[in-house]
């Protein structure tokens, strides 16, 4: 997550009129070092770009030691001649929106402690009176934290309670016992026929006469009870 960074902007005279024209804008971090990722700006009318930067505070910083005052800067290039516009007499891109990852910089720039930015915009072309970056926002990566879970503790039970819940549980375990051995018994009790089929046609016996057909037998066959259906249909079958 990008998080916006605070700065103190300082800015030089107006550009000389001789060529090429320059001038600087200075961005001091009030919580700094810091750790830059990105700088975004609006170009108005600046040709190419040159980054400076120096980890003196500025003689205005409260926060510079006594023993560095009246010392001069020192000052490293981390950024040179960054073209901004296509041409520059022309405007076609002169207000256009830059954004300056960490990938821009010098690769031996160390991000992570930056004091003091400078700006240098160069605008060779005479045709425009003023130019300058508008906008500056600097930002830095910010890691979000791990979102810690907290555990609610289950309340613990009253002795009532708990004598209840263990009662309910204890005659929970008996009905299903119960349910187990109805289900098995049930089973064995399908598995064995209630009667004999007799195949329809002539069926001969003591005291019929020879040749005379029969009716067949109503053959009723038991089917496993399932728990908890009470449709007959689904437990005998009866075939005429």
């Amino acid at each position: 997550m990008l998080v916006p960074l605070a700065v103190q902007l300082t800015t030089s005279s107006d550009a000389a009129e001789s060529s090429p024209r320059q001038h600087w804008i200075e961005l001091t971090f009030k919580d700094g070092p810091v750790h830059l990722h990105s700088i975004s700006f609006i170009n108005y009318y600046t040709y190419s770009l040159s980054i400076m930067h120096s980890l003196t505070r500025a003689e205005s910083d409260p926060m510079l030691p006594a023993h560095a005052r009246g010392r001069p800067a020192q000052w490293r290039r981390v950024l040179r001649k960054h073209q901004l516009m296509a041409s520059p007499h022309f405007e076609d891109d002169a207000q256009a929106e830059h954004v300056l990852s960490h990938d821009f910089f010098e690769a031996d720039f160390d991000t992570s402690r930056v004091v003091r930015l400078r700006f240098v915009c160069v605008q060779p072309s005479p045709s425009w009176a003023r130019y300058s970056l508008r906008d500056i926002r600097c930002f830095a990566l910010r890691t979000a934290s791990p979102v810690r879970t907290q555990v609610s503790r289950t309340p613990a039970l009253s002795a009532a309670d708990a004598e209840f819940s263990k009662l309910v549980a204890e005659q929970i375990e008996a009905m299903a016992a119960i349910a187990r051995q109805v289900r098995h018994t049930i089973a064995e009790q399908g598995e064995e026929p209630s009667c004999t089929s007799l195949a329809t046609g002539t069926a001969a016996g003591a005291g019929s006469t020879p040749g005379m057909a029969y009716p067949a037998r109503a053959v009723v066959t038991l089917l496993p009870y399932p728990l908890g259906e009470w449709n007959a249909e689904a437990h005998e079958a009866y075939l005429l």
